[in-house]
């Protein structure tokens, strides 16, 4: 079966992928008969051009497999996590209108022979979606082209040479572990070794695994490298690069994964699921002592939208982003796809200051908590939070006032051993930050409540604490 010269793109020359946990691995050519028999057996199933397949595989290396055997026969990859259950299920259906839902129960096919039509750069390829454990979920659209966009301008980027040994420890149905830590290797002729959400006992050998599989590249999330610090010993060879996003990263945070890594190369990445990925990153030593720099865009075009309404090329106010990487919209949902742009720049929810440096992030629009009509981010007082030396991590948001409308609350998790009282947290913040920003009451939890890609579920985590929701 001869591949489509833009998808087999995605598979340079000496690529292969291996599953740390199960000891399987698969070169180029292993990857490619297999996706073949599965991109026949899918046609096998009646399945027309353009029809959505829900992949649901907990194999790592089946889920890419079916990745590639969706393009090669015209269709689009819809990527959930394998453990959602069947109301959400029935969620992520409705909303793709998905024709099939395969897993490692299906099979492959014994031929090759059916005449194949591979997707067109242009057609949606992949649909990633961005929610479904409550609500209705969204399911952000991308084309091959912008796959390719993203993976191009991440190669150029870190180099290829950083992309020898990727560990993929991101979920594979994440854009950040999907994207990021595995079709950019893979692209780049690396080798790629699958080790999904380790657990906890696992993380204790990270640095044993990093040097047994001689790694060069990594990406995870500030949740991850919060207990690698505390569980692993560090690597004895240092990693050539290493990426941390999808969360607020705190300058404690990054000079600790710099120090466990053995690297100053350490990034802090700015990236959206309606991105395709990375945004952009910046090296700790590339900041001026500001949490939230991420510098210039890797690739398009980058501006604000102020508080009138008009965008501008400098200034603070939401984040605008405009590049061949962006999303086409939200899957069969046009007024969600109208609403997330803005005169041909993608609304990214985010606050932002922009100057000729590039840009550093303040926080998310949805996290901001009104006080009174002084507007205070969550990021902020978790930031502020993070440098007591007795706490871990921790959560900021809102919680109903009557006097003020919205006052400032927050839950942490403390380090170990740690005895500190949440009084004795407040009298330490009121000399850290002005008035208003002082939580009006502080909770300690054993830990704050995350998604299944480790991001901070701020209202859960107050839900919790609260006994709401």
């Amino acid at each position: 079966m001869a591949w489509d010269q833009n998808i087999e793109a995605l598979l340079g020359v000496g690529c292969r992928l291996s599953d740390h946990r199960r000891g399987q691995e698969l070169d180029r050519d292993a990857l490619l008969t297999r996706s073949a028999k599965r991109a026949a057996w899918l046609l096998e199933q009646r399945c027309a051009r353009g029809d959505r397949i829900v992949i649901a595989a907990r194999d790592p290396l089946q889920i890419v497999v079916d990745l590639f055997a969706c393009w090669q026969a015209g269709l689009v990859a819809v990527l959930v996590n394998p453990a959602i259950v069947a109301g959400e299920r029935q969620r992520v259906t409705q909303a793709t209108n998905a024709k099939l839902w395969v897993d490692e129960q299906t099979a492959e096919s014994e031929t090759t022979e059916i005449a194949l039509e591979p997707l067109h750069l242009n057609e949606p390829a992949l649909i990633l979606m961005t929610s479904g454990t409550t609500g209705v979920p969204k399911g952000v659209t991308l084309t091959l082209e912008a796959l390719l966009a993203r993976v191009g301008s991440n190669r150029a980027h870190i180099g290829d040479a950083a992309l020898v040994r990727t560990l993929a420890v991101l979920p594979v149905f994440f854009g950040h572990g999907l994207i990021g830590t595995i079709l950019t290797p893979l692209a780049a002729g690396g080798h790629v070794t699958l080790w999904p959400s380790p657990t906890l006992g696992e993380l204790a050998r990270l640095g044993t695994v990093m040097d047994e599989t001689k790694t060069t590249f990594l990406s995870g999330v500030p949740s991850f490298w919060r207990m690698a610090e505390r569980l692993s010993p560090p690597p004895k060879t240092p990693p050539t690069q290493v990426h941390v996003g999808s969360e607020a990263l705190s300058l404690e945070l990054w000079q600790g994964i710099a120090d466990w890594a053995g690297t100053h190369n350490v990034l802090n990445m700015y990236g959206l699921t309606e991105t395709a990925n990375w945004v952009g990153g910046a090296r700790l030593d590339q900041t001026d002592g500001s949490t939230g720099f991420v510098g210039k865009p890797w690739l398009g075009d980058i501006a604000v939208l102020d508080d009138v309404g008009s965008v501008q090329s400098l200034g603070t106010g939401e984040v605008l982003l405009r590049s061949d990487a962006v999303m086409t919209g939200i899957w069969d949902d046009p007024p969600a796809s109208k609403a997330a742009f803005h005169d041909g720049w993608l609304r990214t929810g985010d606050i932002g200051q922009l100057d000729a440096r590039g840009l550093t992030l303040k926080g998310r629009l949805k996290s901001q908590i009104n006080r009174a009509g002084v507007k205070i981010l969550a990021e902020e007082v978790e930031q502020m939070l993070e440098r007591h030396p007795d706490v871990a991590e921790a959560a900021g948001y809102s919680l109903p006032d009557q006097v003020s409308g919205e006052a400032v609350g927050a839950a942490v998790v403390l380090q170990p051993g740690a005895m500190i009282t949440p009084e004795s947290l407040r009298d330490w913040c009121r000399d850290e930050v002005r008035a208003e920003a002082v939580p009006t009451r502080i909770a300690i939890l054993d830990a704050l409540v995350r998604n299944d890609r480790g991001k901070l579920m701020r209202n859960a985590t107050r839900d919790l604490v609260t006994g709401s929701g």
